[in-house]
């Protein structure tokens, strides 16, 4: 087995997967119901963490560092579902 063979990103059920389809898009709620996408993040973990440049969620912040709109990341389930997870805490 080779380098290039030893590390593979697997899903749950053993398939190889694309790096690509951890990149996911990162939304701020301009008003009820309207969305606007400021950035993407990548999932870091299958629990929903994931990591993000600062200056996308700087959108739900205030000068003073403290949440005023919602945020969500699109989860991407499958080819024909997309569920909008609301973020929970920033660090």
């Amino acid at each position: 087995m080779g380098p290039e063979e030893r590390y593979i990103a697997m899903t749950l059920d053993g398939r190889r997967t694309n790096p690509g389809d951890a990149v996911v898009p990162i939304m701020v709620e301009q008003s009820p119901g309207h969305l606007k996408i400021v950035g993407t993040g990548t999932y870091i973990t299958r629990y929903g963490l994931f990591i993000t440049a600062s200056h996308v969620l700087d959108e739900m912040l205030n000068d003073r560092g403290e949440v005023t709109r919602r945020g969500f990341i699109a989860h991407l389930a499958g080819d024909t579902e997309c569920h909008f997870r609301p973020i929970r805490c920033i660090h």
